[in-house]
């Protein structure tokens, strides 16, 4: 199962690929157990999106000050209805153009493809440039939803 996840995260990219690969390993190799499992992948997950790669607080950041947030989460809703959600959960992230060019304006959409956080994966879909960025949202979406419910129960 977690080598299934980590193909899907990475995209079959092999540069993603390697990356999560060794930072499992390097996981493993600090709290040993035997196994790669799903926390190892998680904890690896949260090294990378939050610690190795600063990139993606930046371009978070970016996306708020041009007002772009907001409609990349509406694509990535977008994503996670395509019926190869219920195979791969959404993974790599494939969005419909027809319904892209429908759900946000042109202007963003071109933005989103000008400054790589999308591009082209054929003549009917986008992707993610990079997953790990969308890994990285879903990341700051769970803490979030923790950290509302640790409030709920003050």
């Amino acid at each position: 199962m977690v080598i299934e996840r980590v193909i899907a995260i990475s995209g079959g990219h092999p540069h993603l690929l390697q990356l999560l690969g060794s930072h499992l390993i390097e996981h493993e190799e600090d709290n040993p157990d035997g196994i790669i499992d799903s926390y190892d992948l998680q904890e690896s997950l949260v090294r990378i999106c939050y610690e190795d790669r600063a990139v993606y607080g930046s371009t978070l950041h970016e996306l708020e000050l041009y007002d772009r947030l907001e409609a990349l989460h509406t694509l990535l809703g977008l994503a996670s209805e395509s019926p190869e959600r219920i195979v791969n959960r959404g993974f790599p992230t494939r969005i419909d153009k027809e319904l892209a060019q429908s759900a946000i304006e042109p202007t963003q959409l071109s933005w989103f493809v000008a400054n790589n956080v999308l591009r082209p994966t054929g003549p009917e879909a986008y992707g993610l440039v990079d997953e790990f960025l969308r890994v990285r949202i879903l990341l700051d979406e769970a803490e979030s939803q923790n950290e509302r419910e640790m409030m709920e129960q003050r």
